[in-house]
């Protein structure tokens, strides 16, 4: 899945931005484009960072739906838990809870 949604994209999505920031493309005789000569180096610095900044907040928002569902998970768990074991077993409850957070993890 990383593979597929982080790595695959990345250098067709920067071309598209590299080719989107040509001033004057080289033409053969056929009249088809070929590469390019010169470039606008503030459009490419612009539409770069606004790329980037993207990226970023979608991988901020992800990974706060990630930590609240597993925040979610472990909290669930701890009242089921809590309630099967009285309190002198406080280790074993906190252990548990520990396991159950590590499977969460491992899930995603």
């Amino acid at each position: 899945m990383m593979s597929l949604f982080g790595h695959l994209p990345a250098p067709i999505v920067i071309g598209k931005l590299i080719d989107s920031s040509c001033r004057l493309w080289q033409t053969n005789k056929c009249g088809k484009r070929g590469a390019c000569w010169t470039y606008n180096a503030d459009e490419f610095r612009i539409k770069l960072h606004v790329i980037v900044g993207v990226a970023r907040l979608v991988n901020c928002l992800v990974e706060i739906i990630v930590s609240q569902i597993i925040i979610d998970f472990v909290q669930r768990h701890y009242v089921i838990v809590a309630s099967t074991y009285s309190k002198s077993n406080v280790c074993i409850v906190e252990v548990i809870i520990l396991n159950f957070l590590l499977q969460a993890i491992m899930i995603q």
